[in-house]
């Protein structure tokens, strides 16, 4: 008897070692590094902190939470970019993700910068992971002081252009007065959802799902202005209804019915997009409601 327990206490310990490395090779299957471009930094300048995220295997191999929860200390963050990269093919493939922060010092001292998660999920199986930053400083120096003359200066400079403020506050009044006497003249729904869309483009650059959940809503409003259509929360079949006798032609309701049908899909899924999809989608929208 005392022979089989041991041997049931042998068997359980190395299946657990068996586990615990099975667990730790999937968990090599995707790495985290970072960067900071400078150490020290005067209260002035800036400095980027960069972490970069690698596997193998195509983009589509992981899907991470966004956004990331970012705590930094003495710091603001003064520009924000992520990109992602491949290079190989196949079995060869690599693939590279960039989280990159422009970082302004709000008050000198050491800054700090707290350990960041990255959360994710493996396409394949749906597993989900975390990887973790390590924490980083940065050496903030003291303001360079303002000489005495310069202040007096700048603050005759501050009151010149106060006052040349006081002036075109007056001259914008003024004008709007003039126009609301003339009569308001209200931007048609088309003219308001051109404009819309162009920020939204400027807004989403090449993020596709941001482009898409962006054209949703301004579908969505735009319809209600237009053609008193309620779009959100219909099915296909019930939106194309809703366009019963309105103007638009048959080809014109199936290509803002399937706009409206695919923006909201793109909303909740994963979107991967080739470069350039976001202005030739743009391009194709606004064609679409220049002719309405």
């Amino acid at each position: 008897m005392k022979g089989d327990r041991k041997f049931v206490r042998l068997a359980t310990l190395v299946l657990t070692a068996l586990v615990i490395l099975a667990s730790s090779c999937l968990a090599d299957g995707i790495s985290v590094s970072q960067s900071l471009e400078k150490a020290t930094v005067a209260f002035e300048d800036s400095t980027v902190f960069e972490i970069k995220l690698q596997w193998d295997g195509s983009q589509a191999s992981y899907r991470f939470k966004q956004p990331l929860e970012t705590y930094f200390d003495r710091l603001r963050v003064g520009g924000f970019t992520s990109s992602i990269a491949a290079s190989g093919s196949g079995s060869d493939e690599i693939t590279t993700k960039t989280y990159r922060y422009t970082l302004i010092p709000t008050s000198a001292g050491l800054g700090k910068i707290d350990p960041i998660v990255i959360s994710y999920i493996t396409r394949a199986d749906s597993a989900e992971g975390e990887l973790v930053t390590e924490a980083m400083t940065v050496q903030i120096r003291e303001p360079v002081p303002v000489e005495k003359e310069k202040a007096g200066v700048s603050i005759w400079l501050i009151v010149v252009i106060a006052a040349i403020v006081v002036v075109v506050i007056v001259v914008v009044v003024v004008v709007r007065s003039k126009r609301k006497a003339d009569g308001p003249s209200e931007q048609r729904p088309t003219e308001k959802a051109l404009d819309e869309l162009a920020l939204l483009k400027q807004e989403a650059d090449s993020d596709m799902k941001k482009f898409q959940s962006g054209l949703h809503r301004l579908l969505i409003d735009f319809l209600a202005a237009q053609y008193s259509i309620k779009a959100e929360g219909l099915n296909e079949a019930d939106l194309s209804a809703a366009f019963e006798g309105s103007s638009l032609s048959s080809s014109q309701i199936d290509k803002l019915v399937q706009l409206m049908v695919v923006a909201e899909k793109d909303k909740f899924r994963p979107v991967i997009s080739a470069p350039g999809d976001t202005i030739r989608l743009e391009s194709e929208v606004r064609e679409l409601l220049s002719k309405l």
